[in-house]
């Protein structure tokens, strides 16, 4: 890995000596290595810098810039970052969680509640564990369907497979919807451009004023296609009823073929 003492990093980025110092007062720069009195700068710097002065170019501010490169060195999410947790904090919750025992659970799943299944509801976010038995009802709306298909006669691992399908189907339904409105608010300048702030800030309020009609409009064609499953179901089992009586009328009686 090369290194640079701060005058080569400078060049190197076209930046002025006295401006990498501030970005590592601020924390947007790590601290270099030292050599005795010599400040050794990394590749690591350069790529980071570089990418600073691609985010003052578009307009960003030193604050957002150093929570924009600390969650992208740490892995983490940028619901704090670049003005998004408008978007990204999750709607109120209407209903409250409710507190269920583990033999309450084991009772309304009809036994069926081993701890590999529990694990995967409390992964859906259905379920949340308070204990060693305790556990709290994160979302009542998805538990109660859930247990009501049960009690059907449907067993648990089924409804928790066809609970995770919808979640990634709605995954990719949202994916889509926040994808549409950026690839028309946020005009790329070639590969792997940064949007300006004004333009982040731009779609980002489109996509909380979306929000709301996106809700309603997946929830309206769900309602409609569920409505029309139902119908074709019951269809598809009158056909095969009438076909099978017709199949008993035409077939030969024992006189018949005696």
């Amino acid at each position: 890995m090369a290194e640079y003492r701060i005058a080569e990093l400078a060049d190197a980025t076209d930046t002025a000596v006295r401006n990498i110092r501030v970005y590592q007062d601020r924390g947007i720069l790590p601290p270099p290595r030292r050599a005795g009195k010599i400040a050794l700068y990394s590749d690591d710097h350069l790529v980071r810098l570089r990418l600073v002065n691609r985010l003052l170019e578009r307009g960003y501010t030193l604050g957002v810039i150093r929570d924009l490169v600390d969650a992208w060195a740490e892995g983490r999410d940028l619901e704090d970052v670049l003005g998004l947790e408008s978007v990204t904090r999750p709607e109120p919750r209407v209903e409250r969680p409710e507190p269920i025992t583990l033999s309450d659970l084991e009772r309304l799943y009809g036994g069926q509640a081993t701890p590999d299944l529990l694990a995967r509801a409390i992964e859906l976010g259905v379920l949340a564990r308070t204990g060693p038995t305790t556990f709290e009802i994160l979302e009542p709306q998805p538990f109660a369907a859930g247990v009501e298909m049960v009690a059907a006669g449907i067993p648990l691992t089924a409804v928790l497979d066809l609970s995770e399908g919808i979640r990634d189907d709605q995954q990719r339904t949202a994916d889509r919807i926040v994808d549409l409105v950026g690839g028309h608010l946020l005009p790329a300048d070639g590969p792997g451009a940064l949007p300006a702030a004004d333009e982040l800030h731009h779609a980002v309020e489109a996509i909380t004023r979306l929000r709301p009609h996106a809700d309603k409009t997946v929830a309206a064609y769900f309602s409609r296609g569920f409505n029309g499953a139902i119908q074709r179901t019951f269809e598809e089992l009158v056909a095969r009823a009438q076909g099978a009586g017709e199949a008993e009328a035409a077939a030969p009686t024992t006189s018949e073929t005696s």
